[in-house]
């Protein structure tokens, strides 16, 4: 399976997850998550060959948005800029279904 910038995928089972938050600081933070069956994502960079993981961006960025990342980050709007997903390439394989472009 080749995985690559712009396809999106949906979940089939619960999958683990790094929702990984972006500051306007030298600083970036991270807490581990799981993906529920039944969302979907887009892959936000083609991955080198040698990755294991890639980045994506959840299409429900807003609800989980809230649920993934604590309050106490979102509310510094001053220096946080948002988050983002890191998903290992295998479970993207094993458990997500492409969807159609």
């Amino acid at each position: 399976m080749v995985i690559c910038k712009g396809q999106r995928y949906r979940t089939k089972s619960d999958v683990p997850v790094t929702a990984l938050t972006s500051w306007a600081a030298p600083f970036t933070g991270g807490y581990d998550r799981v993906l529920r069956a039944g969302e979907v994502f887009t892959i936000s960079n083609d991955p080198p060959q040698t990755a294991t993981a890639v980045y994506c961006e959840p299409v429900d960025y807003r609800r989980l948005h809230r649920e993934f990342i604590p309050f106490r980050d979102r509310i510094q709007f001053w220096l946080y800029r948002g988050f983002y997903l890191c998903i290992r390439l295998k479970d993207i394989e094993e458990r997500c279904e492409l969807l159609a472009a």
